[in-house]
C-alpha cells in the first residue's frame, strides 16, 4: 500500500503479507521532494497484521502526524533492511517523517530489528511488545522511548547522530530490556515528560 502525499487516512483491520518490497509506504512523488511539499497528514495505521516483507513492514519517508498502533508485525525476513517499521526520510530530497507516535504493537522474528528511526523527529514509541531485536536510533531528535518490553536481545542502540532522546531504565516510564546503549547529544531543554 503506498500512501502519497495525502490526508487523514485509516489504515485498519488489513492484513499484509508476501509483499515483494514495503508492505505499507508513505511517500510522495518525485517532483514534490525537492520543495519538501505535501507530506501525507493524519494518518492512522491499526489492527493490521503485517508480515513477510521483502523490506520493511511500514516505510515511512514522508509524513506529519503518523499514529502507528495495535498491529501485529511478524516474520519479516526478506532481503534488504528487513525492519517492521523504518522511519527514514530522504534528506536529499527534503523529506520529513515529524509527529509520530508508535504503541500497543507486537513483533516477533524480524531479521534487523522492530524499528529503525534512521531519522525523523517527534517520535515517541510506548508500550509495545518486542521480541527477537530491539530498537535502532541512527540520528533523529526528539524521541521517548518508554514502557516497551523487549525480550530476546532486547536492546535499545542510540547513535550519536542522535539528538534528544529519552529512554527511562528506572521509575514508572521504565522500558524492560537488556541493554540500552545511548550515544545521543542532550539538551537542557529536553526531558521525557
Amino acid at each position: 500500500i503506498q500512501v502519497i502525499a495525502s490526508n487523514n487516512v485509516t489504515l485498519k483491520d488489513i492484513t499484509i503479507e508476501g509483499m515483494t518490497g514495503d508492505g505499507i509506504v508513505f511517500t510522495m512523488y518525485n517532483y514534490m521532494h525537492f520543495f519538501g511539499r505535501f507530506p501525507s497528514k493524519n494518518v492512522l495505521v491499526t489492527g493490521c497484521d503485517i508480515s513477510d516483507c521483502g523490506r520493511q513492514g511500514i516505510h515511512v519517508i514522508q509524513a506529519k502526524g503518523i499514529d502507528i498502533s495495535n498491529n501485529n508485525f511478524h516474520d519479516i525476513l526478506g532481503g534488504s533492511n528487513q525492519y517492521a517499521i523504518d522511519i527514514n526520510p530522504d534528506g536529499a530530497w527534503h523529506s520529513v517523517a515529524e509527529d509520530v507516535k508508535i504503541y500497543n504493537n507486537r513483533f516477533k522474528n524480524c531479521t534487523n530489528g522492530s524499528m529503525r528511526l534512521w531519522n525523523g523527529n517527534d517520535i515517541e514509541v510506548y508500550e509495545n511488545q518486542i521480541e527477537n531485536m530491539g530498537i535502532f536510533c541512527v540520528s533523529p531528535q526528539r524521541v521517548r522511548l518508554h514502557k516497551n518490553i523487549l525480550t530476546g536481545n532486547g536492546t535499545v542502540y542510540i547513535g550519536d547522530g542522535s539528538v534528544d532522546i529519552c529512554v527511562p531504565t528506572e521509575g514508572e516510564y521504565k522500558n524492560e530490556c537488556l541493554k540500552v546503549t545511548d550515544l545521543s547529544t542532550k539538551t537542557e531543554s529536553f526531558s521525557c515528560d
